[in-house]
């Protein structure tokens, strides 16, 4: 059928056709997309202030700073992830250790 379009109006047309036919689509998949929803909320007792709770909380946590690992003498600190910073790689290159800048980790089980 689309192949018999021979001018601008007809293709205008058809277009028109297939928008209609799209939005009825739509309609009726999302009636059956909200009868599903419904029918879940009821199956779990969900309320609709419990959607909508669900709605407003942050779907990502929050990042945090990554803990610190390592400190220089002048406070320049590197978590030891990422790029070794500059102090980090004139400590090595000078033949230091990194364990000498490594930071004590607090115990995971006192007494």
């Amino acid at each position: 059928m689309i192949n018999d379009l021979k001018t601008i109006s007809e293709i205008n047309a058809e277009i028109s056709r297939l928008q209609r036919k799209a939005e009825v689509i739509k309609r009726k998949t999302r009636q059956n997309v909200l009868a599903d929803i419904i029918r879940t909320m009821r199956d779990n007792d969900l309320t609709m202030d419990e959607i909508a709770q669900a709605f407003r909380r942050p779907s990502v946590k929050p990042s945090t700073s990554p803990t610190v690992k390592y400190k220089h003498p002048s406070g320049a600190t590197w978590s030891g992830r990422g790029r070794t910073p500059g102090w980090m790689k004139a400590a090595e290159a000078a033949g230091e250790s990194r364990e000498r800048y490594l930071l004590p980790t607090p115990s995971t089980n006192p007494q």
